[in-house]
């Protein structure tokens, strides 16, 4: 027995002995590992059965809400302090109380869709007021720098019909180009026409160039010629709306006169031909929709004057008025009345045939502006006296919203928003809509003619055109 106590371990065998117990260590490790990792998969199922569960469980009626307490009831939260949903859901309420729980995709659309509605509304709302149409406003928009000085510029033409605004710039007609300037005076383009006789007409974007007595025309704007007609007979005089449209008046083979409206792209709209009236005028409402025609011809030896409002998209004469021994000068179409001045009157047609006159009461007319939206400015000599002028403005029912004597002759008038310029013997006349005198500037230079641009005037003179202020 002393023998075997004294006997010295075997070493191999405290070896495999070390060995077995770290192999039975690693293996009870990994078994607590893997009831632990068991333990949350079944606690992570009964989370998702839970979720689900309450997906499809209808929600609970709303609680009735007392006179006394307008607040919402807050919602109780579970008890682990959990949401019920994802922080990416969202909860669209539907009739009968119920809930319809939808993922972040549908939120993500919808905000999508709002953008774009945001979008769309803006382009419609540019387009309201864009006249023509978008592209062609950008094009404007790129061509807009100019070059030059500015006011005042060297001109040559003595034509008080060639110069109109169109919108913030000023349009220029000479013998043998076209011009036109930005609201400071930098010259935009400078377009040969070739025209024996040419006469234009505009609108806040374009400006339609004719030859009198031939039929050619073609429409310019800032950056380019548009596009050239050639029409049907020869042209008398034409017409433009606000949106693009424009009316040509001429000669007809079988009858007296013809109008014809195009769209913007030049198309045929409407045709209207005069069998036994001479057109002495045309006029079309800013949308193109109503087009007013001035007549003129003899009966029992008595000169008739005729004053005919159309829809042009329907095709039908909507009013008709006659005035005996008077001449229409002016004509143009406010919302859905026509507007005509004659020698002696002033008319007001609507498209329900109700007319207004104002008589002149003996005075002469000797200039107006009849192109003012809602307004005509009209300057009379009151019996024969030239050297006083009565300023009058209209509205479009031909009633007076203005007027006042001054003792300056006035040879031109021009009406910009709630502004009126006269051009009197070397100096500009500057009034109110009333037709109140405010302020009175001198000219360096003879005159012409002038277009009211509000705060300050464009003069048109034999050799240049300026600026002048307030």
């Amino acid at each position: 027995m002393a023998k075997e106590n004294n006997r010295r371990p075997d070493p191999r065998r405290a070896a495999m002995d070390r060995t077995r117990v770290r192999v039975i260590a690693a293996g009870r490790d990994e078994q607590k590992q893997k009831k632990q990792q068991d333990r949350l998969a079944r606690q992570e199922q009964k989370m998702a059965e839970k979720l689900e569960r309450q997906t499809r469980a209808p929600a609970p009626a709303p609680a009735k809400r007392s006179a006394h307490n307008d607040k919402k009831p807050i919602a109780k939260k579970e008890k682990t302090g959990r949401p019920a949903f994802s922080a990416k859901d969202t909860v669209d309420k539907v009739k009968g109380g119920f809930q319809v729980i939808v993922g972040g995709r549908r939120k993500k659309l919808t905000r999508i869709v709002a953008v774009a509605a945001a979008v769309l509304a803006v382009v419609i709302a540019v387009n309201a007021m864009v006249p023509i149409s978008m592209g062609e406003y950008l094009q404007n928009v790129l061509a807009g720098i100019g070059t030059g000085g500015g006011f005042p510029v060297a001109v040559s033409s003595s034509d008080a019909n060639r110069i109109l605004s169109v919108g913030s710039d000023v349009a220029l007609l000479e013998d043998s180009s076209f011009k036109l300037y930005k609201s400071n005076g930098k010259l935009l383009c400078d377009r040969q026409h070739g025209y024996a006789n040419p006469a234009m007409t505009a609108c806040s974007a374009r400006v339609l160039v004719y030859d009198r007595g031939s039929k050619g025309l073609r429409l310019e704007n800032r950056a380019k010629t548009l596009f050239s007609l050639e029409a049907k007979g020869a042209i008398t005089t034409a017409c433009m709306a606000h949106n693009g449209y424009f009316g040509l008046v001429t000669r007809g083979s079988d009858s007296v006169s013809d109008v014809t409206v195009y769209n913007p792209k030049g198309k045929e709209k409407f045709v209207w031909h005069s069998r036994s009236r001479q057109v002495t005028a045309a006029a079309l409402s800013d949308n193109g929709k109503y087009l007013a025609v001035a007549t003129l011809h003899v009966e029992n030896g008595q000169s008739v004057a005729g004053i005919t409002l159309f829809n042009t998209r329907k095709g039908v004469v909507l009013a008709e008025e006659t005035a005996s021994g008077s001449i229409p000068v002016s004509l143009d179409v406010k919302g859905s009345r026509a507007v005509a001045l004659f020698d002696d009157m002033a008319m007001s047609l609507t498209k329900s045939g109700t007319r207004t006159d104002f008589s002149y009461d003996g005075g002469t007319l000797t200039c107006f502006d009849n192109r003012n939206d809602s307004f005509a400015v009209l300057v009379l000599a009151m019996y024969q006296d030239t050297r006083n002028s009565r300023v009058v403005t209209l509205n479009k029912k031909a009633e007076v919203i203005g007027q006042s004597d001054l003792p300056y002759e006035a040879y031109a008038v021009s009406a910009k928003g709630g502004s009126v310029a006269l051009l009197s013997e070397q100096s500009v006349l500057f009034c109110n809509k009333k037709g109140a005198l405010k302020k009175q500037t001198a000219l360096k230079s003879d005159a012409i003619t002038l277009l009211c641009k509000g705060n300050r005037a464009i003069v048109l003179g034999a050799e240049q055109m300026e600026e002048i202020h307030k």
